[in-house]
């Protein structure tokens, strides 16, 4: 998905490439998933800036960690090749069958699925079985520690602070947001929501960060 997350930015900034830096690099220090991956991928591409393999890898585990599908696949291609990260094939198999599911389920970047795939196939015949069965370990181990995003139980969170807040309990509503965002740093809704919040309170400033990452996440969404 090269560049995929990059099209809102140009299309409001052609001719400002330098606001499109720093917003990426402003949200990427709050941990905002999709800034991580555009600074992976424009540091690993040189786009925008220059080339620097080991920042393009930072920044795209990142937001790979964040359970960001579209990393899990750039990182699962490129470090299966070499060319622009440093190879690792266990590596890039473990990553591409973390995206796989991710990308069938639903994501904006569904599209993608069949890539992870085709990976996954090429891979297994390249591997030995010891370094595939490696892979798959990892890959088994990494999903428990990170369930697929929007849980039910995270929506609840979401929508309890709703509620609340539409009963003027702010500070019941932040708690609630707090404890979704905590849970799924790439749920846009409580962050919304909870910037909603902050300017009621007066809280400009948190409540501009917020808006920003939810519109970061869901650039269409509405409520932002």
């Amino acid at each position: 998905p090269n560049g995929c997350v990059l099209v809102d930015m140009l299309m409001a900034n052609p001719d400002r490439p330098s606001s499109i830096i720093d917003d990426c690099t402003r949200l990427a220090a709050i941990g905002v998933p999709v800034a991580e991956y555009n600074l992976g991928w424009m540091t690993m591409t040189g786009y925008l800036m220059p080339q620097d393999s080991a920042a393009a890898l930072k920044w795209l585990r990142a937001a790979a960690d964040a359970d960001f599908a579209a990393a899990e696949l750039v990182l699962g291609k490129e470090l299966a090749t070499g060319e622009r990260l440093p190879r690792d094939q266990v590596g890039a198999l473990g990553w591409l069958l973390v995206a796989e599911p991710r990308l069938k389920s639903g994501d904006l970047i569904d599209k993608y699925h069949q890539d992870a795939v085709n990976g996954i196939n090429a891979l297994g015949f390249q591997l030995t079985p010891t370094q595939a069965s490696q892979a798959r370990d990892w890959a088994a181990a990494w999903d428990k520690a990170h369930p697929m995003r929007h849980r039910p139980e995270v929506r609840d969170l979401s929508e309890d602070g709703i509620a609340l807040s539409d009963q003027n309990d702010l500070k019941g509503a932040i708690e609630k947001f707090d404890a979704a965002i905590k849970a799924d740093s790439h749920f846009a809704e409580p962050l919304f929501y909870r910037g909603r919040a902050m300017l009621q309170l007066k809280q400009t400033g948190q409540a501009r960060t917020d808006i920003e990452a939810g519109l970061a996440i869901e650039p269409g969404n509405k409520i932002g």
